[in-house]
């Protein structure tokens, strides 16, 4: 419905003018002055047209005009007097009037029909034109890479303007903290002091929100309890200005929508909240309309926080680097084992934010695992306590199976309610240990040396910068409670650290214990240092691997060093990079996964070091051999080599291979080995991260593109419904003249056959009405405009999508074969029609010019591995795609056709992801093609869903 106010002291007119434009479409208010007409104003946010009259016994009409000048933007006013004197024409436009009508005119009942249907056109118009501007304003400045809070600003700004509300602002997710702080704000500048508090999981309402994961619509917070009670701790927390506590007390509805970027799986990182003065305010366009920057805000979040992870993880490696000279420091001093484990326990503290790190080690004497280093709270602790058996509580797990176990982890359950948890040593072992008194984060990493589990490195719990406001002097926390430990615990780039310092710790131990035979260890570790902030530097991965292999093959002392990575798409290693010969001599150097040694330990992950006494002859040994004598200049062998795995998160990305160990002994040992596994964590590492960084800047470009598309096409589509929409009005107008008592007019109309000239009109309408239905098409693709989802016979929706092409050009050569029994499935009506349509007429295109072309429709149950789908294909006769186009025919920018766009098929598969359906295309040159559309049917429906 839409609100018209009438301000008008002849309540017979008010009537007649209810009468004239019908109450079917419109909601009207009433006003007998204007005095009156200003306080329904105020008091009803969604009135936009107002039909005024100027003659009153006790004030003229321009006194509501005089109130909304500054606000005139906001109306659109039509002037109706049967006075003109009153007020000019010229006068109206200067008070921003939208259309003037003088009572008197004998063409008034038309006029008046046709003004205020054309001002809310207008109102549409604006708005649309208003929102595409923001949104533009939105994009560029994220391209731009403005800063996160001015976009979050311009957004909150953007929302509170289009939807006409009372504040707006955007909560982010606080890594340091884990709450909710504060970032964009729109509204009186005053009030930007009452959302400063940061808001927590599970508190009202934002936090209720976070905890849901779903938006939440109040319609009036002043009759609610809780939010009364919510109001009254926020007065009372802390004097407030008088305009603070005016909103509290003015404030009814709100909408509440959580965002989340997908980086860290389905948690919310930020929240919207938008208010109103008004009851009930949030109907379902302006919760559409406040949705849509929704998708902006996550954009922008995930943009920064992209940027801010990669300088994170630079800064990261460095203080690695820091922590690992340390530790090399200690070597060369006294008490070197204990003097290693209080800087690694203490520094690896500080860089995971741990509240305890511990480090135990297996104690052959007694065949348990003993705690010898731990770093608790904010202290070493002097004389540890803690030991396991083999495969005991979580320790003892970690230290049986040789892998990493971190709880909880996204979709696992706290570390107390896991079933390795040692629940009978619960208040000796953990309550009584930490500092909080609890135990919600575990990281336990195995230390592995020359293949062998030395022990295990732990951290507990996860600590926010609460922890250290509420912890004392005296080492215990005075106020432990939620917020001193983040909610969603250790990050993948925690474990990494800790497991990169556990590979280094291994090494440590090895080295303090023969510190006189292994003097070389020094040196090793200062190169790995080197490595570390290669891989952390901005570096593209090719030239950080090219630097790390000749640091490698200068610390293992290689004469030949080689690196190999999967090659995408095939079963595969490849050379990605070699030190010692060059690339020529083995020329696109491969191994299959699982041939020869090199293969079997990228298949296996299983490090191999083979001597001179033990080698088979590899695949590209000759080459080797060939180029070592003519380098020489004499007769070369391979003496030792060593062939480790690329492992990142359990996965071998590739491996690393080393021949011929250069100095008096020419042989690798198992030292050697362990070194050379620690270089492979190291490039695991820095593989896995370009990865992760190439994939998700392309993500972010296709989110990108995908709304500049979507905000295009809304636009156009707009565009042809405004143009078509003033159609309608203008026939009317034409249909009203030819019936004018002008003799001019008059004469014209009697020269033209009535039933010629009503053709005539019939057909205009008709085009435009299929224009708007073409724009209304269109359009149905945005999210906002696609209607219900219900669950449908789409045997029954695929007919009513034919059935204006069975009357068409294309009736002889469209068949149908649907299934007998309903196909019920959950969609959204107008868009399933539009993608039934879209891709027929896309068939019909392919058969241009071919006489004989028919395109068949069917439907059916799948069955086998289709079971509880339905099937719909789309076939025709014509002459087929191209090989080489099949993997691009679903992209938006790719077509084959001179006048083609591209976009139709990228629109049916958009329009299929959030039915949690898909398309594919079989097609061989010269015999057709076959499109197969699949939706997932109801549970219980269909032929095999009956007994």
């Amino acid at each position: 419905m839409k609100d018209v106010l009438l301000i008008e002291d002849d309540v017979h007119f008010q009537e007649t003018l209810v009468a004239l434009l019908g109450q079917d479409e419109y909601r009207f208010f009433r006003a007998g002055s204007p005095s009156q007409g200003i306080r329904i104003l105020e008091a009803n946010p969604d009135i936009r047209v107002v039909l005024l009259d100027l003659s009153f016994q006790d004030r003229a009409g321009t006194m509501v005009l005089d109130h909304i000048r500054e606000r005139s933007d906001r109306y659109r006013v039509i002037v109706l007097t049967a006075h003109e004197e009153l007020l000019a024409a010229e006068r109206a436009r200067e008070y921003k009037v939208f259309n003037y009508l003088p009572k008197a005119e004998s063409s008034f009942r038309q006029a008046i029909r046709f003004s205020v249907e054309l001002a809310f056109k207008d109102l549409e118009r604006e708005a649309m034109a208003q929102k595409i501007r923001f949104l533009q304003d939105v994009q560029k400045r994220i391209n731009e890479n403005h800063a996160r809070r001015e976009i979050l600003d311009l957004i909150c700004e953007s929302v509170q303007s289009i939807v006409g509300a009372y504040t707006c602002h955007i909560r982010v997710y606080d890594f340091a903290r884990g709450d909710y702080h504060l970032e964009g704000f729109a509204g009186d500048p005053a009030l930007r002091d009452a959302f400063e508090h940061p808001r927590a999981k599970g508190d009202l309402f934002s936090g209720r929100v976070v905890d849901t994961r779903r938006p939440e619509c109040f319609t009036d917070l002043q009759q609610m309890e809780e939010f009364r009670r919510f109001k009254r701790e926020a007065l009372e927390r802390r004097p407030v200005s008088a305009e603070v506590e005016r909103y509290w007390e003015t404030v009814r509805s709100a909408y509440i929508v959580p965002i989340s970027t997908g980086i860290f799986g389905e948690a919310v990182d930020a929240v919207l909240n938008v208010s109103s003065q008004s009851v009930g305010f949030f109907d379902e366009r302006r919760c559409a309309l406040v949705e849509e920057f929704v998708n902006q805000a996550s954009l922008a979040i995930t943009k920064d926080w992209l940027q801010r992870k990669r300088a994170e993880l630079h800064e990261d490696y460095g203080r690695i680097s820091a922590m690992l000279s340390d530790m090399r420091n200690r070597l060369a001093g006294p008490d070197v084992l204990q003097g290693i484990y209080r800087t690694l326990t203490q520094k690896l503290a500080e860089l995971v934010n741990a509240e305890v790190v511990s480090i135990f080690l297996y104690n052959g004497r007694t065949d348990r695992i003993e705690k010898v280093a731990e770093y608790r709270g904010d202290r070493h602790v002097d004389a540890p306590d803690e030991e396991y058996e083999r495969d005991e509580s979580f320790v003892g797990s970690v230290f049986g199976t040789g892998h990493t176990l971190q709880l909880p982890t996204s979709s696992s359950e706290k570390p107390l309610d896991d079933k390795r948890f040692d629940h009978k040593n619960t208040t000796e072992r953990y309550a009584d240990l930490i500092p909080s008194g609890t135990l919600e984060h575990y990281l336990g990493v195995p230390i592995i040396a020359g293949g062998k589990i030395q022990g295990v490195l732990r951290a507990m719990n996860k600590k926010s910068e609460y922890y250290a406001e509420a912890m004392e002097n005296g080492g215990t926390l005075t106020h432990p409670g939620r917020f001193c430990l983040l909610e969603r615990g250790f990050s993948i780039d925690c474990r990494n650290v800790v497991e990169i310092t556990a590979s280094h710790l291994a090494i440590a131990i090895q080295n303090a214990e023969l510190l006189q035979e292994e003097e070389r260890r020094i040196e090793q570790l200062q190169t790995l240092g080197e490595v570390g902030r290669l891989i952390s530097s901005q570096l593209h991965i090719d030239e950080v691997l090219g630097h790390t292999i000749r640091a490698m093959a200068e610390v293992m002392q290689a004469e030949i060093c080689m690196l190999f990575l999967r090659d995408d798409g095939e079963n595969r290693i490849v050379l990605r990079q070699c030190y010692g010969i060059p690339e020529e001599e083995i020329p696109g150097a491969w191994y299959e996964i699982g041939e020869s040694v090199t293969g079997k330990v990228a298949e296996t992950g299983v490090a191999r070091l083979i001597g001179k006494a033990d080698r088979n002859d590899g695949k590209y040994d000759p080459q080797i051999r060939r180029y070592l004598m003519d380098k020489d200049g004499r007769p070369r062998d391979i003496e030792s080599l060593m062939v480790v795995p690329i492992i990142a998160k359990g996965t071998p990305l590739g491996v690393m291979k080393v021949i011929n160990k250069l100095g008096d002994d020419p042989e690798y040992r198992q030292s050697d080995l362990e070194l050379f596994r620690t270089f492979g964590r190291y490039v695991g590492v820095a593989v896995e991260n370009a990865q992760i960084y190439e994939l998700t800047s392309q993500r972010l470009a296709i989110a990108q593109r995908d709304a500049a598309l979507s905000e295009l096409v809304r636009a156009v589509a707009h565009e042809i419904n405004n143009t078509a929409g003033l159609i309608p009005a203008n026939i009317d107008a034409i249909r009203a003249a030819l019936k004018s008592p002008d003799p001019d007019v008059e004469e014209m109309a009697l020269n033209s056959p009535d039933s010629a000239v009503e053709e005539m009109l019939g057909l205009i309408e008709d085009v435009a009405s299929q224009a708007t239905e073409f724009a209304n098409d269109i359009i149905s693709f945005s999210a906002a405009r696609r209607g219900e989802q219900r669950a449908l016979d789409i045997n029954e929706v695929i007919r009513s999508a034919l059935r204006e092409l069975d009357q068409g050009s294309y009736a002889a050569r469209l068949t149908k074969s649907l299934a007998g029994q309903p196909l019920v499935c959950v969609v959204y009506e107008t868009p399933f029609k539009q993608i039934v349509r879209n891709i027929v007429i896309n068939a019909f295109q392919a058969l241009a010019g071919q006489d004989d072309g028919v395109v068949t429709v069917s439907t059916s149950e799948g069955t086998g591995s289709l079971a509880g789908w339905a099937v719909v294909e789309f076939r025709d006769n014509g002459p087929g795609i191209r090989p080489e186009h099949l993997d691009r025919i679903f992209e938006a920018d790719f077509t084959t056709k001179p006048a083609g766009n591209g976009i139709g098929l990228w629109l049916v598969r958009k329009q299929l992801e959030p039915l949690d359906g898909t398309i594919e295309v079989a097609s061989e040159p010269g015999e057709g093609a076959c499109f197969t559309v699949k939706v997932p049917l109801v549970p219980g429906t269909g032929e095999q869903g009956h007994t």
